[in-house]
């Protein structure tokens, strides 16, 4: 003691245990875990479980390969040793993640924690294994194309779809609709921009029976009652009544009306932002993409946009933009179309010194 206050704090006082922190020592500038990791089988993951380990494992380095199984796997792997991931943070769950790397991802990593994250040139094999994904960027859209279509045919009332924007979802879904005959205004309606819930009950009345796309229209998912609105919209009862029993009424609409029609939404936002409610009585869908997953779901793509430019001038400016993607704050299809059609424009228009003017025009155009 000096002067009445403790210079030694324990390691375990009881209010880091009943807020369910990690039990981790430092020694000499290393981080020495006191849990061993082990993949277990659990359920009831909650939202709050599984956003805090699906962060730590983005804190860790490890994103491509990560599914909504190996997460609720850790949760468990956590919950086994005595730990509520809801109730630590992610930074610290990342430290025993990368500590128990081998235990949970699988392959030979170096016992030392510290050597392998510390030297980037050090490939494991569970490296290898994470940073390559079951399904090609480009099966994933192929898969969300039939996943609308259980939409669009009444097997399923709902599907979520999220990931980055500009990358291809609200294109997928237009192709669905036209593909299976469908009429905007007749047998489905697009809707972007903000809602408020009395505005959402109105829009599921007037276009009850058509199949609703909400397309960035995330604030209806942040509206407690909007979401609950929602909620009866989207249940799996042979009848879905959706009620509005409020003091604020909805001018000229009823009370209550089964609801007989689909939803589909798309959104930028991250599966953690989702409410529960929603995600469960719908088909998810998780588009997110690396860097890598970016560029080639542009080279499938480029045969499909601006026609009236050539391959070979398509492919040379995708080149340019996949040599500076790291430069790049926003790689997706819409940067690539402005770049193409800068291309286009200045073609062989040359600068004083005998270079080709599209090429920096369109790199200042995307850059700044």
């Amino acid at each position: 003691m000096e002067g009445g206050v403790s210079v030694f704090e324990p390691l375990f006082s009881p209010s880091r245990e009943k807020r369910g922190e990690l039990r981790i020592r430092e020694k000499a500038g290393k981080c020495i875990c006191m849990i061993n990791l082990t993949l277990t089988e659990t359920s009831n993951v909650t939202r709050a479980q599984f956003g805090k380990v699906q962060r730590a494992y983005a804190k860790a380095g490890i994103i491509s390969g990560i599914d909504k199984n190996l997460i609720d796997r850790t949760v468990g792997a956590f919950l086994a040793a005595g730990i509520d991931p809801a109730m630590s943070t992610s930074g610290i769950l990342s430290k025993e993640i990368k500590a128990n790397q081998a235990a949970l991802l699988g392959g030979v990593v170096n016992a030392v924690s510290e050597d392998l994250f510390s030297n980037p040139a050090v490939k494991t094999t569970a490296e290898v294994q994470v940073s390559t994904p079951r399904w090609n960027v480009n099966q994933k859209f192929d898969f969300l194309g039939k996943l609308v279509h259980l939409v669009i045919s009444e097997v399923n009332p709902s599907c979520v779809i999220l990931g980055d924007g500009g990358l291809g979802k609200t294109y997928t879904v237009k192709s669905q609709l036209t593909k299976a005959g469908l009429t905007e205004g007749i047998d489905f309606e697009f809707f972007s921009g903000t809602a408020t819930a009395a505005g959402l009950y109105r829009l599921l009345y007037e276009n009850n029976g058509k199949l609703i796309v909400f397309d960035d229209c995330d604030a209806v998912l942040k509206d407690p009652t909007a979401v609950n609105v929602l909620k009866a919209a989207l249940d799996s009862y042979d009848v879905r009544k959706v009620a509005w029993v409020s003091s604020l009424r909805v001018d000229g609409l009823p009370q209550s009306f089964e609801f007989t029609g689909r939803i589909i939404f798309i959104s930028n936002l991250d599966m953690t932002r989702i409410p529960e409610p929603i995600v469960s009585r719908s088909i998810s869908i998780d588009l997110t993409m690396n860097m890598e997953e970016k560029i080639e779901r542009m080279e499938a793509l480029l045969p499909s946009i601006e026609k009236s430019v050539g391959m070979v001038e398509k492919e040379e400016v995708l080149a340019l933009l996949k040599e500076h993607r790291a430069e790049i704050k926003n790689l997706n299809l819409r940067t690539l179309l402005k770049a193409i059609r800068i291309r286009k424009a200045y073609d062989t228009q040359v600068d004083a010194n005998g270079q080709l003017i599209w090429t920096e025009l369109a790199l200042f155009a995307v850059l700044s």
